[in-house]
Formats: C-alpha cells, structure tokens, sequence
C-alpha cells in the first residue's frame, strides 16, 4: 500500500512542475494582450482544475487511511507513509495555489487592459 501511495505522490510532482512552467511563461506573455495568451490562460486553468478533480479523492482515501488503526505497518513504514500523507496534502495545496495565481493573472490583464481604455 506505502509503494502505491508514494508512487501516486511522486507521480505528481513532473506534472505540478509543467504546470509552474507553463504559468511562468505565460506570465511573461501577459502584456502581448493577444487572444493565444488569454486561451493558454484558460487552458491552464482547465488543466489545473482537472489535477484538483484527480487529487481530491485520493487526498480523502488517505486520510482516512491515516484515520486508522496503522498498527499493522512497522514503524519505518508508519512515518513513510505520514510523509506520504503529507505529500499528497501539499499537491492539494500547491495547485489551489497555482489556481489563485492563474486568477491573479487574469484579474492583472483586465485591470491593464482598463489602464489602456483611459
């Protein structure tokens, strides 16, 4: 069970990694104002909301795991899998983050785009 949920963990990361890319070039792009910087925007934040759809579930499952009598795994495993836990929360974490940050970037061109209507 540890070897699944540290793999489900540390599947994450190269995907959490391509996104953090993906939004700093696009925050580079951000005052091109053209419309293929706006769809790689929305694009970003679909992929973002799909990752949240995906992890969710899992983060439940493991906490309940957690919740639960872990008498049967020796103690080396025991802290693994906390880790493994603690893992899967800060994934949750990091893309309610990278959502926040895609909203920001969308609320920044609006208000750049009112700047240049004045």
């Amino acid at each position: 069970m540890y070897t699944i949920l540290d793999a489900l963990a540390d599947n994450y990361v190269p995907t959490l990694n391509a996104l953090d890319h993906r939004i700093d070039e696009t925050e580079d792009e951000i005052f091109n104002d053209t419309p293929a910087v706006l769809n790689k925007i929305v694009d970003i934040r679909n992929d973002i909301i799909y990752l949240r759809k995906i992890i969710r579930p899992q983060r439940n499952t493991v906490n309940q795991l957690a919740r639960r009598d872990l008498s049967f795994l020796l103690n080396k495993r025991k802290s693994s899998f906390i880790f493994v836990i603690f893992m899967i929360s800060c994934i949750v974490s990091v893309s309610k983050m990278m959502g926040f940050v895609i909203w920001l970037v969308v609320s920044l061109i609006h208000i750049f785009r009112l700047c240049q209507i004045r």
